[in-house]
Formats: C-alpha cells, sequence, structure tokens
C-alpha cells in the first residue's frame, strides 16, 4: 500500500494525489481535521490554497447521480440536487464535501475539463462515477482513455461493514462478487474504492491512470471526519479547478 501523500501549508495538513499533481494547468486539494469542519472553516482552508470563495462552485449533495454541468456563473453558487460537477471554465472552484463517502477527482488531459463526484453507496449503485466520465464525453469530446482519475479518503474495505438491503443493491453488476469481503463473525464488508475503479474501467479509463488514496476516514479520526465513527460531525473538502496561471504551485 503507498498511501496518498501530504504537504503542510502553514503547518496545516492538505492530501494530493501524485498523478494529479503532475498536470500543471490544474490545481486542487482535500483538506483535513487541521483546518475543523470546512463547513465552518472553509474560508481558512481556501486562503491556505489560493483560492477565493466567490469562485467557489459548491455540490448540494443528495446521494442521487445527477451530474451538473458549470460556468463562471456558477461561481459563488451552491448547485441543487446534485452530487457530480464539470467544468472546463477556468478557475471555477469545484467543491465536494465528505465525512466517509468517497471524493473523486477527474481530468481530461486533452481538452482541459475537470470533474468532482460525491459517491457514496447509493450514488455508487447508481453509477455516479461512470455517469460523469459520460457526460464529460457528451458534452467537451472527452475520450475516456484520456481520463487521470484521483480516488480520494473514505471509509475504506478495512471498515465500511454493510447490511443485506446494500449488498443486494450491488448484485446487479458483474463484478459484485469482488467489492465484498467476510470478517469479523462472517460480517460484511463492502470496497467502494474498487467499485468506482470498476465504473471507470468499464467506461474506458485506464486502470494505470486512476489512483486510489487508500486512507480511510473512520481508521484515521486524527485525520479526517467519520460519520460512521463518531454520528454527526464535520466534512473535509476535496477541491479542484483549472488555473488561469498553471506557474502557480496549487
Amino acid at each position: 500500500m503507498n498511501p496518498m501523500p501530504f504537504n503542510q501549508l502553514s503547518g496545516l495538513k492538505i492530501f494530493q494525489f501524485r498523478n494529479l499533481s503532475q498536470i500543471p494547468w490544474i490545481g486542487h486539494a482535500v483538506s483535513t481535521r487541521d483546518f475543523g469542519d470546512v463547513k465552518n472553516s472553509r474560508e481558512k482552508f481556501f486562503k491556505t490554497i489560493g483560492v477565493k470563495e466567490k469562485d467557489v462552485a459548491d455540490a448540494q449533495q443528495v446521494h442521487g447521480n445527477h451530474v451538473a454541468i458549470v460556468d463562471g456563473n456558477e461561481r459563488g453558487h451552491v448547485i441543487l440536487e446534485t452530487d457530480a460537477l464539470i467544468t472546463n471554465t477556468p478557475h471555477v472552484i469545484l467543491l465536494i464535501k465528505v465525512a466517509d463517502c468517497v471524493p473523486i477527482m477527474l481530468v481530461d488531459s486533452v481538452h482541459k475539463v475537470i470533474g468532482a463526484v460525491h459517491a457514496g453507496w447509493r450514488g455508487t449503485v447508481q453509477e455516479i462515477t461512470r455517469l460523469t466520465v459520460q457526460h464529460m464525453e457528451d458534452h467537451f469530446g472527452t475520450n475516456p482513455t484520456d481520463v487521470i482519475v484521483g480516488i480520494g479518503p473514505s471509509i475504506g474495505p478495512c471498515c465500511y461493514e454493510v447490511d443485506t438491503p446494500v449488498i443486494e443493491a450491488f448484485k446487479k453488476f458483474s463484478y459484485a462478487d469482488q467489492l465484498f469481503t467476510q470478517k469479523r463473525n462472517n460480517h460484511t464488508y463492502l470496497n467502494l474504492w474498487l467499485a468506482n475503479r470498476f465504473q471507470l474501467i468499464e467506461i474506458g479509463v485506464k486502470e494505470k491512470n486512476i489512483e486510489v488514496a487508500e486512507r480511510c476516514t473512520l481508521d484515521n479520526t486524527r485525520l479526517f471526519f467519520s460519520e460512521r465513527a463518531e454520528g454527526k460531525t464535520g466534512r473535509i473538502g476535496a477541491v479542484i479547478w483549472i488555473k488561469n496561471n498553471p506557474a502557480i504551485q496549487f
């Protein structure tokens, strides 16, 4: 296992993907508990990574599979009833908030299109990640083979115990048997990282282009918020944007 690395800015931990960090025209970051709850500490997080609140497009997130295409008109707004955002407009900051669900960042390295996805188990069953790539293809001409992906910190297969309704919901997939493990007195555990990888690979994303953070939020509550571990809790933020100036570090 080679977990997602982090940088420290002003003494605060910010996680970034290795593969996305190699693309000079995008910025991206995943916050940690160092910033507090992103709802209450957005200004600190955004200031640290060099973006402004007025440029942020925020998804309401309802555990569905609606994908919204945003441009400069959505800066500073919450996009209602959506769990994935796509843009090709520079400096529109796409924001996803999570506390066990999977944040996923997508980059079309040829057409310069980016996406941010919130994929809990319900969104994953509804194939939101595959649909987001499909929208990039339909609206911007993206070839899935050009898409670079970061699958961020979330509850991992080590800790995500699920019940019969969740197991039954995933049985429609041909790869369902590979998503579950039996352990701890025959309880069943779900691998959301792998489920979203399969969706990406099925639509044509190259396996080598997908990086998984391999950091479980429930196992790392010192770094991340976890609703499963803590009940009502805060959220970490995952942001991605197209830079106006590729020379800027973030």
